[in-house]
């Protein structure tokens, strides 16, 4: 797919599939919705008031509170499920595995979270949320579909969330110092969001059978220097590189395994960087004043 919705027939009604950008949190439109009819409902961080609608990752929050705040939402999304009696996907992220001592990261690996870091209260939320997916699947025979989603950009991510591919453009673009975190060594895999749709809407439509995890991932792997490079490039900007400490805790590598993903959706990502970066840097031009 490469435009920005997809229809597609599932056991009940047509189930429409709209993105807007990658998980990151979505500017204008939210970053990535599935509205579902009938046979499906859509999990991620937030659930939107109207019931149709389910927002695919919001910000990356790590207060206090986003862990209890995970809890309530994903309950309350099973409950719903489990009455309705509706197939329900789960959006996880790859955060699950922590800092991984495994590589590539595949399905079986159990992770490597440290349950008192700075991070923990999300990483962790995103684990216990897996649990109490597969916990409703054991005790109620509820259909759960759980996707473990890996970096991925695109279009209509916030200009300001923080993540990677969206730091290094605004910087690039306003001629600013592209930050780095750590020495650049570390690697990241990213994959164009009309891709991670695609395989999202094909596990949606995969038999019951199918329950995952399943990685949803670009597996060609680059070291962030490298990133910042090319989007340097990209832009045609001579913003320098800037090094600061390595958060505790940040994964240094991270590579997904879709050996599981190709043999039981048959997909793989289409788009490879070069081709989708362009279009995520003129969206983001929109956010930088004329003449820079």
């Amino acid at each position: 797919m490469s435009s920005g919705s997809a229809t597609t027939t599932g056991p009940g009604r047509p189930l429409t599939a709209t993105w807007a950008s990658s998980r990151a949190t979505g500017a204008a439109r939210g970053s990535c919705a599935l509205i579902y009819r009938d046979t499906f409902a859509f999990t991620g961080d937030h659930v939107w008031a109207n019931r149709d609608e389910r927002h695919l990752g919001a910000g990356r929050d790590v207060s206090w509170y986003s862990w209890p705040e995970q809890q309530r939402s994903m309950i309350r999304l099973a409950e719903h499920a489990r009455l309705r009696k509706v197939r329900i996907v789960h959006a996880s992220p790859s955060d699950v595995y922590g800092d991984p001592t495994e590589h590539p990261q595949n399905e079986r690996y159990w992770g490597h979270v440290n349950p008192l870091g700075d991070t923990a209260c999300y990483d962790e939320g995103k684990r216990c949320a897996e649990t109490l997916f597969f916990d409703y699947g054991r005790q109620y025979e509820l259909p759960i579909k759980v996707a473990r989603i890996f970096n991925t950009y695109g279009p209509y991510m916030h200009p300001n969330d923080g993540r990677v591919v969206s730091n290094f453009v605004m910087q690039a673009l306003r001629g600013e110092p592209i930050t780095i975190y750590g020495d650049g060594s570390q690697t990241r895999s990213f994959c164009y969001v009309a891709d991670l749709v695609e395989g999202l809407v094909r596990l949606m439509n995969s038999g019951d059978e199918v329950t995952g995890p399943i990685n949803l991932g670009n597996p060609n792997e680059l070291t962030v220097r490298d990133m910042a490079e090319t989007v340097v490039r990209q832009c045609h900007s001579n913003s320098p590189v800037s090094f600061e400490a390595l958060p505790a805790d940040d994964p240094k590598q991270r590579q997904p395994d879709i050996s599981k993903a190709r043999e039981l959706l048959g997909w793989q990502p289409a788009v490879p960087l070069a081709q989708g970066l362009p279009p995520t840097i003129e969206y983001f031009r929109r956010f930088v004043p004329s003449g820079r």
